[in-house]
């Protein structure tokens, strides 16, 4: 009798759901619930309070069954590899949007638009974006329509820590971010500080094309992006089709950090070498 192999649980979690809910999508709840658990620890790198809300149904079945095939992508690290990525480039973040906004006299308005935000909540608990005029949050209605309820019913009400928030619902694969002047208020003459966290490796090659194009007619001066990268993936996942995008047009490489390279090392084990394939490239526009 031939033995039955159980269905790894991944294989359904990438199908859409009855809600509509794709595999990206759920992604969302899953990132949530991650950053809740790194919340519940006692030496917490940050403390994200509504984190807990939005794991939805998705979040910790998706953390524990990518656990198991985390130490195929982080070697060294076992079931914790996903748990302390995404931690730690949570902080990571905060600590690039603070040295940005350190650039600008607090008479100089500034804003961040977070691309791609998924149940992101750092307005409301993120003190990185304490001087920021504008905070924008962009995913597709999927994720925002059922956070934004969620949010509205938490008790006592949650407070921004930025100046303004707000959310566009929008589908990176069919429409364009040059509509967020309209749609969000957003400034096309103040610097900008753009968040590309797990966002271009759910995207083909010609939409993500077209964000980097559209940001960089959307940026004015001083303004710096920010692209969460896969080395091992497709070539427009990679800061190489990044490069090409950005430096040919006269932006600056300000550095490629891997997890697990200076400056990108919390809760990083020291014995252990670099993450070869997932991290952030940084640039600027002077």
């Amino acid at each position: 009798m031939k033995e039955q192999k159980t269905e790894d649980p991944i294989v359904a979690l990438l199908a859409e759901d009855e809600d509509g809910f794709t595999f990206a999508n759920k992604t969302s709840q899953w990132i949530a619930y991650e950053r809740h658990v790194e919340s519940m620890r006692s030496d917490r790198l940050f403390k994200d309070p509504l984190a807990v809300h939005l794991c939805g149904k998705y979040g910790k079945t998706l953390s524990d069954s990518f656990a198991k095939h985390a130490p195929m992508l982080f070697p060294g690290l076992g079931e914790c590899g996903f748990l302390w990525y995404h931690a730690s480039r949570t902080k990571l973040l905060s600590e690039e949007i603070t040295k940005w906004s350190l650039g600008f006299s607090a008479e100089v308005p500034h804003q961040v638009i977070n691309l791609g935000s998924g149940h992101d909540t750092r307005a409301f608990w993120d003190s990185a974006l304490n001087s920021v005029s504008l905070y924008i949050e962009v995913d597709e209605a999927q994720v925002n329509e059922p956070k934004e309820r969620i949010i509205e019913n938490i008790q006592p009400t949650p407070k921004l820590v930025c100046k303004q928030r707000v959310v566009v619902s929008l589908d990176f694969s069919k429409e364009s971010i040059l509509d967020l002047p309209k749609k969000a208020g957003f400034d096309a003459t103040i610097p900008s500080c753009w968040l590309l966290e797990g966002l271009v490796m759910y995207l083909e090659e010609a939409a993500v094309q077209n964000l980097y194009s559209n940001i960089m007619a959307l940026s004015a001066k001083g303004s710096v992006v920010i692209v969460n990268i896969v080395g091992h993936s497709k070539t427009h996942h990679k800061a190489e089709f990044a490069d090409t995008a950005f430096l040919e047009n006269g932006w600056t490489k300000i550095s490629n950090l891997k997890f697990g390279e200076p400056g990108f090392t919390w809760r990083y084990p020291k014995e252990v070498e670099p993450n070869k394939s997932l991290g952030f490239v940084f640039y600027q526009k002077k």
